[in-house]
Order: structure tokens, then C-alpha cells, then sequence
């Protein structure tokens, strides 16, 4: 989400805040379907977790995650952090495994100034564009469903 609320501010501006509340809605609504399913998470010892799910989310939310290094391992910090956040590292190998197509592929198609806003955002690495361009045109095609 740091890296998220960084760069939604540089695309969408003054239009940030309402695009991250729904991407904050949407995690919240994930995350409450994984607290509610008969799936009952455990600690390293195999013993029942003892977290509080409802506090959980709102702990990662809130702390800084990332820290400000070039070579960062996505996986590994949630491997070190399982025990910190059983159910959101259950939701991020869950997640993390879905392929993104690096081509973007809509239908209706994305609108040409969002994809000019992303396209054309300076300080945005080359190779996150097309993530970007796509992880937006997969979520839009979700409403539907």
C-alpha cells in the first residue's frame, strides 16, 4: 500500500485519495472473506493463531513496510512477516501467484488519458507502466463479474 498511495498520488492527483479508499474497500473485503472461511490459519508450530483478525489488517495498514532499499524481495518480507500477519500472508501468496498478462487487455478499453496519465507519469519506472496499465484494466473488467 506505501508503494500504492506513492504513485496513485503522481497519476491521479488531487483524485487519489477517492481511488485509494476503493482499493483499501476492496483489500477489506478480501481479507474479510479470508477471516471468515473455514479455513483456520496456524502458526509455525501448527498450533491455531491467536491474532486478531480485525486488527490485523488495520496494523499493516498503518506501519511502514517496505524499507527504502533498490533490491527489495516482496516474497521473503512476507516470509519473514508470516507469523506478524498470518491471514494477509495467506492473501499475498494467494494474490502474489495470479499471472498479470503484460498486455493490457479490456473490454470496454481503458480510457486513453488514464492509460496517457500512467503512461506518461515521470519518476514511474518503464517496466511498472504496463503493470499498472493492466492491473487497471483487470480490476475494471472485475466489476462486471
Amino acid at each position: 500500500m506505501d508503494i500504492v498511495q506513492r504513485w496513485y498520488g503522481e497519476i491521479y492527483g488531487s483524485n487519489a485519495t477517492g481511488y485509494l479508499k476503493n482499493i483499501i474497500d476492496d483489500v477489506t473485503n478480501i481479507y474479510t472473506k479470508y477471516v471468515n472461511t473455514s479455513y483456520k490459519m496456524l502458526d509455525e508450530m501448527g498450533r491455531p493463531c491467536t491474532s486478531q483478525p480485525n486488527s490485523e489488517l488495520d496494523v499493516y495498514l498503518k506501519e511502514p513496510k517496505v524499507p527504502p532499499v533498490e533490491e527489495f524481495d516482496i516474497l521473503a518480507w512476507w516470509h519473514s512477516n508470516t507469523t506478524i500477519f498470518p491471514i494477509l500472508a495467506k492473501m499475498a501468496r494467494d494474490i502474489l501467484a495470479i499471472p498479470i498478462s503484460p498486455t493490457p487487455i479490456s473490454d470496454p478499453p481503458l480510457k486513453g488519458s488514464e492509460i496517457e496519465n500512467i503512461i506518461s507519469c515521470t519518476g514511474l519506472d518503464d517496466d511498472i507502466k504496463p503493470a499498472l496499465i493492466c492491473t487497471k484494466s483487470w480490476l475494471e473488467s472485475s466489476e462486471d463479474y
